[in-house]
């Protein structure tokens, strides 16, 4: 299946999901590796990854970018996030788009402060899709349909659009002309 991924990386618990070609739901699951330290979490996660995609064709990826003071350990943070992103890239030749948390809050429940329960709400209420309290592939959702978006430039809501366009402004469209007024403007 060709279709897009969404990564939500942390350390104890990794969100992955992918929407096909129409930007439907196909599967996601949690990636959770807490006894393991370093390198060897890292390589845990890159195997169940590995299970997670096998036999897909991604066309499109997006991870979850970091908060701004976050504390949630950085820089081990920052191992996962670039060995997925790596990984994402040697296997699929795609560089997963970094979408910033208030981003992602506002493409999914419509403002940017939304919290882990409004995304659960919206991904069910909106999307039909029921995760239970799965937060994480919530986020994983979000973030696979944000990669739809950047890959056919299509919207359902206006929130979406809006904060497509607040991350990637050189890919807005002109505004209209109004029918009847002249191309040269009066000297």
């Amino acid at each position: 299946m060709r279709g897009y991924l969404g990564i939500d990386q942390s350390l104890n618990a990794t969100g992955l999901c992918l929407v096909d070609e129409t930007g439907r739901y196909v599967r996601s699951t949690t990636l959770k590796i807490s006894r393991l330290k370093g390198c060897e979490r890292l390589d845990m996660i890159l195997r169940l990854y590995d299970e997670f995609v096998a036999g897909e064709e991604v066309i499109g990826a997006a991870s979850e970018g970091y908060s701004v003071g976050s504390v949630n350990r950085p820089f081990d943070l920052g191992g996962v996030a670039w060995v997925l992103r790596l990984h994402t890239y040697r296997k699929f030749s795609v560089e997963p788009a970094d979408i910033p948390p208030s981003s992602l809050k506002l493409y999914v429940a419509g403002h940017g402060s939304a919290d882990k329960d409004a995304i659960l709400y919206t991904v069910k209420t909106v999307w039909g899709v029921d995760l239970g309290d799965k937060d994480d592939e919530a986020d994983a959702f979000g973030l696979a349909r944000f990669a739809w978006s950047i890959g056919t430039g299509r919207f359902d809501r206006r929130c979406e659009a809006e904060s497509h366009h607040a991350l990637f402004p050189s890919e807005r469209r002109p505004p209209r002309r109004k029918a009847g007024r002249s191309k040269v403007p009066n000297v």
